[in-house]
């Protein structure tokens, strides 16, 4: 399991004249552990990665495009190499999501990914480029879920008309925000990680 998520969220009481907060009173809140403990209580491989939203020291940094470098290059170099890896599955969080629809379409990982989850909460939609083979379109919305605010944008013009293909099979959740979606749908999610590995392990 390989989740890419931006940086935890932190809620804290800022002062109103210096907007210094007391980490005292700060809560850090990170969703995708959800995720890494249920991972972990399966006995699955996990590989987190945490995809910064700025740079102090980067003017030009984009998250987007750090995502995709990094997939890329954790699938090139690494996790294609691993001959004791059968199956994957991605969860995606936030801007970061990119990154895994990015390679889906750059490179052929079929034979070894069998899900993509993403939670996008109001952040856009990205769509599957299929640069290697154009049937991955349909392979993408087959194989993937993609949660989206209840009020997210996508659902504005009309609210009974579905997203394109290209953009995976993208559902409306009841609730607004990255944190409250994945609480909603944890449950959906998993257990379509476990039926994408389970179809698969039936049929080899």
């Amino acid at each position: 399991v390989i989740i890419v998520h931006d940086t935890p969220e932190v809620w804290a009481k800022t002062d109103a004249i210096t907007g210094l907060i007391d980490p005292s009173t700060s809560i850090i809140v990170d969703s995708p552990l959800d995720f890494l403990k249920w991972s972990m209580e399966r006995k699955y491989g996990v590989i987190d990665v945490n995809i910064p939203q700025s740079l102090f020291e980067q003017d030009n940094y984009s998250a987007m495009i750090t995502a995709q470098e990094v997939l890329l290059s954790l699938w090139d170099n690494f996790i294609k190499f691993f001959p004791s890896i059968g199956k994957v599955a991605f969860v995606g969080v936030g801007d970061a999501y990119s990154g895994i629809v990015h390679l889906l379409g750059h490179r052929d990982t079929r034979s070894l990914v069998k899900s993509s989850i993403s939670f996008v909460g109001r952040k856009s939609l990205k769509p599957l480029v299929p640069l290697v083979d154009e049937s991955l379109s349909d392979w993408y919305f087959k194989n993937s879920l993609v949660f989206s605010d209840k009020n997210h944008p996508c659902w504005a013009d009309n609210e009974n008309k579905k997203p394109r293909k290209k953009f995976g099979r993208v559902l409306r959740c009841e609730t607004d925000g990255l944190n409250s979606n994945m609480e909603e749908r944890f449950e959906e999610a998993t257990d379509f990680i476990l039926d994408s590995f389970e179809e698969w392990s039936d049929s080899e």
